[in-house]
């Protein structure tokens, strides 16, 4: 939802809405599916293991079951790599109509796409994955990702502090509580992963 707020209908109301119940539904869908694997599997088996979710499914429908299991998953990947396709490339666009330099990716097609951020996301996308393993891609996407959403936070207080925030703007519940523990924590991890994975890390503070 916060990728794609400005084609939003009543954004004040349904962005808030959005993110609420989704992260209920996500909290509530996650839990579960631990709890399955957590169930179904001894822990031994799961322990330093990826693919957990073929390993409890190997359990409960058995080897052939566990295959058909694992095709439903990669074609629910399929899904969300669609829907970030979709959402992801509205950043380049919006950074299109903030910066001068990127300018070029601001056009849209008749229907209202951004083909040309599709584009470069997509050329992005397929260096990444011929670039390193999936753990690696993962845990460079993951801290680059983080850092931005901590700078993004942070910058919440500099429009607060320079006076900025406009009228008509979004209310932050608890401010400045709640962003605060966000950078926190945010932050925490982000010093975590640079101790663990500094290679992955250093990388992503480059970008």
């Amino acid at each position: 939802a916060t990728y794609i707020t400005g084609e939003i209908r009543n954004p004040g109301r349904n962005v808030p809405r959005a993110l609420l119940l989704g992260t209920l539904l996500v909290t509530a869908l996650y839990v579960l599916l631990n709890f399955t694997f957590l169930y179904t599997a001894p822990a031994s088996e799961l322990r330093g293991v990826l693919e957990v979710a073929h390993v409890s499914a190997s359990h409960i429908f058995g080897r052939s079951g566990a295959v058909i299991m694992s095709a439903v998953l990669a074609l629910a990947l399929l899904s969300s790599v669609s829907g970030m396709t979709l959402s992801g490339a509205r950043t380049p666009r919006v950074m299109g109509e903030d910066h001068r330099a990127f300018g070029w990716l601001r056009p849209l097609t008749r229907r209202g796409a951004p083909a040309r951020a599709i584009g470069v996301q997509a050329v992005i996308a397929v260096a990444l994955v011929l670039s390193g393993t999936f753990e690696t891609i993962l845990t460079y996407i993951g801290f680059t990702l983080s850092l931005c959403t901590c700078l993004a936070v942070a910058g919440l207080f500099v429009v607060r502090a320079r006076g900025l925030a406009p009228k008509e703007g979004y209310r932050c519940w608890g401010y400045p509580v709640t962003p605060g523990i966000f950078l926190l924590l945010n932050g925490w991890m982000l010093v975590y992963t640079l101790y663990a994975r500094p290679v992955e890390s250093l990388l992503g503070l480059a970008t």
